[in-house]
């Protein structure tokens, strides 16, 4: 399935994003030839959410749109890690459940000890990660 960045900022209608922002350009420019109204692709916002979403071309602003498919999208929050002798968090997938929980996706890499397993319902908060960015942090279940 073909991934296409989207800003959540550029509605084009009730969940429906416009992709002519650079990001959405760069992403379609290479399978431009390959992309049809109904097509199913990937649409997300990096390090924050992705989701399913079906394409259409939006002859009003001409341009492709993406219309998200209900009941797909998935967070990206952090996750704290165990036993690295620092602090440090990796970045997983979780679906919002309401009042302030996500549920954690799974699988858990092998190579990774996260303090909440998957299929956890854990709260977040706002961390400053190591390269200045903020990002939200899976804090409690």
């Amino acid at each position: 399935m073909y991934r296409i960045y989207f800003d959540g900022n550029d509605l084009a209608g009730p969940d429906c994003y416009g992709l002519w922002v650079n990001g959405s350009l760069a992403d379609i420019e290479p399978i431009a030839d390959k992309l049809h109204d109904g097509l199913h692709v990937i649409i997300y916002m990096t390090g924050e959410l992705e989701m399913e979403a079906v394409l259409e071309f939006d002859t009003e602003w001409n341009a492709w749109t993406a219309r998200a498919v209900p009941g797909t999208i998935k967070h990206h929050i952090y996750m704290p890690l165990l036993n690295e002798g620092t602090d440090v968090w990796a970045p997983v997938k979780a679906e919002w459940v309401g009042n302030g929980g996500y549920r954690v996706l799974g699988p858990m890499p092998d190579d990774q000890e996260w303090t909440f397993p998957p299929d956890a319902i854990v709260t977040v908060q706002v961390k400053t990660l190591s390269d200045g960015s903020y990002a939200a942090v899976a804090i409690s279940d």
